[in-house]
């Protein structure tokens, strides 16, 4: 479930560009 809170947390991120 880790993976799953690490992806969904990256993938805004990612868009953020932070």
């Amino acid at each position: 479930m880790i993976h799953l809170v690490c992806v969904v947390v990256q993938l805004p991120v990612h868009l953020l560009g932070i």
